[in-house]
């Protein structure tokens, strides 16, 4: 898992975008371009897996729970959250992040205020967090 913190988070407004592959953190009462924290999927999901695999586990399984878990640490600290996610259902990481908070019964899903979702791979940074 590649994590590159430029800030603490901890007492801030976030907002999270949540990628397959990537997660990128910005506080909101700093807003700069660039997210304070940028969070990589060591296993990204468009790994291909043997057919044998497949049939256990989805290939957006792999390796999951260790991103989703980073991406919850980075966050812990926060007060108020705004997740946001591209595309529907099984499709949208976003959305399978909040599923795993709701399992895990994560004291973070109480500060998540709002999510959203967006078409990110066509937007900036800026564009994602205004």
């Amino acid at each position: 898992m590649e994590v590159k913190h430029n800030q603490a988070l901890v007492g801030h407004n976030l907002v999270a975008a949540v990628l397959h592959d990537d997660t990128r953190i910005w506080q909101l009462d700093e807003l700069g371009t660039e997210p304070n924290v940028f969070i990589k999927r060591s296993i990204p999901e468009s790994v291909h897996i043997r057919q044998a695999q497949a049939h256990h586990m989805h290939s957006h399984e792999i390796g999951e729970a260790e991103y989703f878990n980073e991406i919850a640490n980075a966050l812990a600290g926060g007060l108020k959250i705004i997740i946001v996610g591209h595309g529907t259902g099984k499709a949208n990481a976003s959305e399978r992040f909040m599923k795993h908070l709701e399992e895990h019964k994560s004291p973070l899903l109480q500060r998540v205020v709002s999510t959203e979702t967006a078409n990110m791979p066509h937007m900036t940074n800026a564009q994602i967090i205004t």
